[in-house]
């Protein structure tokens, strides 16, 4: 058995090496055994650079409108034709553990003539499971599957507009009524004009199914101990690759590449997602009175106040990229509607974000492969936490505290108050980060600024832009 996975650039761009590592060591495919369908020409380019087996494959012209959906349902026909036995796997679809225990059983029911369910393997959704979905299946070629496809493939060219999981979902009830000896119609959503006249079906079967909890698609998808791989399905506004992709990191699925030897690339992503040093290990968060990482707006001062939350989230961006460090994201615990804790999606782009800093999904502190080391509670070795408050001293406006620890234990503090103008609280601030030559060589900045005043300021000071003002402090 072979397997293949489809993919244009979108994906390709930062998770070639993550899907092949993947296939290989959790899967149990090597690059002799899977490839990659690539339905553009940059995508090709890349697989080639490194060494990965790759087909350029361009969908049939004018019938297919959805090139990544479709080119699946072609490849699977031609392959079958062929005599292939394969594994489909889309590139959004996470593996944590091997499927091969019940692909092997797959593959021997084939051989036993008292089984049946031995022609397709078809998983669902975990909310419907008897609903295919059709980001992962496994194929006998014979001559069952070889009709199947080929009746696909034939309602595709007719209704071009319809969802290719709903003609796969409808053409495969149409062939299990019929094994059953049960009349059935097509319908449902086909575009344009409505279902396709219902053909007759000569080698009818019954797919056999993953369990919904083995292979668990949904929107809110929940793993259990049985889980084999999730299948992230997003809405707006994370319905893009980009968008799966920070799904899969904040469920602590996604693969992360160990190194790429092979690869002259230099960067933030030069040592991988996951495994990192030196330089590309610093990284920046919030720390906060109520707990490292969180913010909460449901406090004095900001309760209801989306305004400060958007105003820290900037700030955060503009440190990270001060400093150049990765900014880890924090949680958001917001009042408005339902309390709860929420993500940074619904209030940031982004896209957007990644063109200015490298930045980590919320959990990642608490994902174990993540960190350098793989012992102990706290995956930084060497901190600096700074912080800027409003002064106790009536007299004074500002106070600024800064600390380094190293394994848990300090090495030194500094603090500082000050009489200056609002305007310059955060170029003080920042300008204070300067006198620690411990931060250069940190993992880790930690970074409170609960300072009410600086939410009024309407523009990011010089500081954050290009350099630091001389400030006179007490």
């Amino acid at each position: 058995m072979i397997a293949f996975t489809i993919s244009d650039y979108s994906y390709v761009r930062d998770m070639l090496h993550e899907i092949f590592q993947m296939m290989d060591e959790t899967v149990g495919f090597s690059s002799k055994h899977f490839f990659l369908v690539a339905i553009d020409q940059k995508s090709v380019e890349l697989a080639c650079q490194h060494g990965y087996p790759v087909v350029m494959w361009k969908a049939y012209e004018g019938n297919l409108k959805d090139a990544v959906a479709n080119t699946k349902i072609i490849v699977s026909y031609e392959l079958v034709m062929r005599g292939f036995d394969f594994f489909f796997t889309e590139m959004d679809v996470w593996w944590i553990r091997s499927p091969k225990e019940n692909l092997v059983e797959f593959q021997k029911r084939h051989d036993d003539e008292e089984h049946d369910e031995k022609h397709l393997y078809l998983s669902g959704h975990q909310n419907n499971p008897h609903a295919p979905n059709i980001g992962v299946y496994a194929v006998k070629a014979d001559k069952y599957t070889e009709e199947y496809f080929k009746i696909v493939i034939d309602f595709l060219k007719q209704k071009p507009e319809t969802h290719d999981q709903w003609i796969m979902a409808e053409v495969y009830r149409l062939f299990q009524h019929t094994y059953d000896n049960q009349e059935y119609k097509l319908g449902g959503t086909f575009k344009p004009d409505g279902p396709p006249e219902t053909p007759s079906v000569q080698n009818p079967f019954k797919a056999k199914y993953f369990s919904p909890h083995e292979v668990v698609a949904d929107e809110r998808p929940m793993p259990t101990h049985a889980t084999l791989a999730i299948h992230t399905l997003n809405s707006t506004p994370l319905q893009m690759p980009h968008g799966k992709k920070m799904v899969a990191k904040e469920l602590g699925v996604y693969h992360g590449f160990r190194s790429n030897p092979s690869s002259q690339e230099v960067g933030p992503n030069a040592a991988g997602y996951y495994e990192r040093s030196g330089q590309y290990r610093k990284y920046i968060m919030l720390d906060t009175s109520t707990r490292t990482n969180m913010y909460s707006n449901v406090q004095p001062g900001r309760y209801h106040d989306k305004m400060t939350t958007q105003w820290t989230m900037a700030l955060l961006i503009a440190l990270a990229r001060k400093t150049d460090r990765i900014l880890v994201l924090p949680q958001v615990f917001q009042a408005d509607m339902d309390a709860g804790t929420y993500f940074s999606w619904p209030m940031m782009d982004y896209l957007k974000v990644s063109e200015m800093v490298d930045f980590r999904e919320t959990n990642f502190v608490s994902n174990r492969r993540a960190w350098k080391h793989g012992g102990g509670g706290w995956p930084f070795e060497s901190v600096v936490t700074t912080a800027l408050f409003d002064a106790n001293d009536p007299e004074e406006k500002i106070s600024i505290y800064t600390q380094v620890t190293q394994r848990s234990e300090i090495l030194s503090k500094k603090a500082w108050r000050g009489t200056i103008h609002d305007s310059f609280f955060l170029d003080a601030w920042v300008c204070s980060l300067l006198t620690m030559p411990e931060l250069e060589s940190a993992e880790l900045l930690l970074v409170n600024h609960f300072l009410y005043k600086i939410h009024n300021v309407q523009f990011f000071p010089c500081a954050l832009q290009q350099h630091c003002v001389s400030v006179h402090f007490n």
